[in-house]
């Protein structure tokens, strides 16, 4: 590198600027106040109707199988008097889950979700611990059968966030002088501009045996309509601050891309931004903020045979998708990267910033494809230290972004993975912002990466091998799991002209076959967000809760479930 690229290197990649990305809720204000309420007893009529009253949101934790008895509300009102708050499990019968033995756990669950989704007409996926009662064991069924949040009545005294939402402890209960709290957040105003939340929990039986009704109503009265607070369910408030932790940025936080459902509130460097789901923002030195549009939907694609309900499928229809990753920023990219294209292939180089730095017009090369980071030092992390592996993707990442404009979230171990992807280089790699780090270790398969933080490819892209893998991945059958064909390499091991001939005769054999030709961070993405749809107890409803269209097959077509939709199916 002459003393001109080594200066520009040193200015991209330590460059101080750092956007300041503050989150808000809802129209920007910086509280929020939420209630849960348990057991469906009958003065939930008159909880709801103060509630709708002073125009509060609400949780109601419901056991299904005690509805209908006396105290209990009956099945067939709860949807019109819940309408616009929200119904989570209680437990089926109301157990305590740490007297109970595993399985009974489980069917609690899950046998509440499949009733109360019968009656919401929505995916349950909140939970409110019977009697309080807790435990690492009970936390990991609940996760386990789709349960995203789970109250406990370990009241808090504060107004701060949760650290687990598995493990969700409000404010206070209603009896907790809750007229002190309501004057205390009325006037809350943290140093910095943090959000807060109020969390009330109790039960509406209470109110009616202790003749206190004027509790709830006075609470509600004094923070009815306040011009900082959001009114939200718990349900509501768990998505709004998920889809923000699941943000996708920059290093630097220049770029910010929003792969929720929700709309997201921000302020950055000072300014108000409404960040859309799909949407994109960047933000240069001199504070200018551009907002990038949502990519128009695409349309469903030609019609497919679709076998069976909620089958899912690639973006283009296909089951089955291929995918090309090259190491290095080798100058014979070039011809590689336009063969891809040619043949309609969206493939991933992985390289250093430096690659780029030294000769910044080879982006144009790297046009329509993915560019993912290779370690800036290209250094196997297992004789590298935990700071330096951190070191080396922050300054990576930062260089590339600065110099291609897009956020880089993907990652090939530099050496290969046999003993360069250590579980704690993983981690650190996730924590630096990359969605998926692929290896060299072949599989000889064409399953999904079951984990994409070592993403083992199909196998090396050697010429004379590529015959057989094209034979292999067309003949393979449909046995109802999506499927991936991954393959590996550099192209300055391109190094005859048959060499090339073979490369572009495999893309060739199915150029026109039903096949998702897709970038690494184009899978990784598509299949997180199908990882992340909100299936009902018994699959007759999924929502997606993403910005990504998923398609997936109903009646025998294939339906596009789009950014918070629903999709019912028949019950199976």
């Amino acid at each position: 590198m002459d003393i001109l690229s080594i200066t520009t290197a040193l200015t991209v990649m330590t460059s101080s600027f750092h956007a300041d990305v503050r989150l808000t809720y809802p129209d920007w204000k910086y509280k929020a106040l939420t209630f849960s309420y348990d057991d469906a007893i009958l003065h939930d009529r008159q909880l709801v109707e103060i509630f709708n009253r002073y125009k509060m949101k609400a949780t109601f934790n419901v056991s299904s199988k005690r509805l209908g008895y006396k105290r209990f509300l009956q099945k067939e009102e709860l949807a019109k008097l819940y309408a616009g708050h929200e119904i989570a499990s209680h437990g089926e019968n109301h157990k305590c889950m740490t007297k109970i033995p595993v399985e009974q756990q489980i069917s609690e669950g899950k046998n509440d979700r499949i009733g109360l989704e019968k009656i919401a007409g929505y995916p349950v996926t909140g939970f409110a611990y019977p009697y309080g009662a807790y435990s690492p064991v009970v936390v990991e069924n609940l996760k386990n059968q789709g349960f995203v949040y789970a109250r406990t009545v370990n009241s808090t005294g504060d107004f701060r966030l949760p650290d687990d939402f598995m493990v969700w402890h409000p404010t206070a209960h209603h009896n907790s002088k809750i007229h002190e709290i309501a004057a205390k957040y009325k006037n809350y105003n943290p140093w910095g501009g943090v959000i807060s939340l109020c969390y009330i929990w109790g039960h509406s039986y209470e109110f009616n045996d202790q003749k206190n009704w004027h509790v709830i109503e006075n609470f509600c009265k004094e923070l009815s309509n306040h011009p900082d607070i959001w009114y939200a369910t718990n349900i509501e408030i768990y998505r709004y601050l998920t889809a923000y932790k699941n943000l996708k940025t920059s290093i630097d936080c220049s770029m910010l891309e929003n792969n929720s459902a929700v709309t997201l509130y921000l302020i950055v460097n000072g300014i108000k931004v409404k960040l859309q789901p799909g949407e994109k923002l960047s933000i240069n030195k001199r504070e200018v903020i551009r907002i990038v549009p949502r990519p128009a939907e695409k349309p469903v694609p030609k019609p497919v045979i679709v076998p069976e309900d909620r089958m899912i499928f690639f973006p283009d229809g296909s089951r089955k998708a291929l995918s090309f990753s090259f190491d290095d920023g080798a100058a014979t990219d070039q011809r590689l990267a336009d063969l891809f294209r040619k043949y309609g292939y969206s493939a991933t180089f992985n390289m250093s910033a430096h690659a780029l730095i030294r000769k910044p017009k080879q982006l144009e090369w790297y046009r329509g494809h993915e560019i993912a980071t290779h370690g800036l030092r290209h250094a196997t992390a297992t004789l590298t230290t935990g700071a330096q592996v951190l070191h080396d993707i922050i300054l990576d990442r930062k260089g590339l972004e600065s110099i291609s404009g897009e956020i880089v979230r993907g990652h090939a171990w530099p050496n290969g993975s046999t003993f360069g992807a250590p579980s704690y280089a993983q981690q650190l790699l996730k924590d630096a912002g990359i969605a998926y780090a692929r290896g060299t270790k072949k599989q000889e398969n064409f399953a999904l990466p079951t984990n994409f933080m070592c993403w083992e490819p199909t196998a090396k892209c050697i010429p004379e091998q590529l015959p057989d893998w094209s034979r292999k991945f067309a003949a393979e059958p449909d046995s109802g799991e999506l499927k991936v064909c991954t393959l590996w390499g550099h192209s300055w091991e391109l190094r005859k002209e048959s060499d090339w001939q073979a490369v572009e005769k495999f893309c060739a054999d199915f150029q026109n076959k039903p096949v998702w030709k897709a970038s690494n961070i184009a899978i990784c993405e598509y299949l997180q967000a199908v990882n992340a749809l909100e299936w009902s107890a018994d699959r007759s409803i999924v929502r997606n809760p993403t910005a990504m269209t998923v398609y997936i097959g109903k009646n025998g077509k294939l339906q596009s479930l789009k950014p918070g939709e629903i999709l019912f199916f028949e019950k199976k």
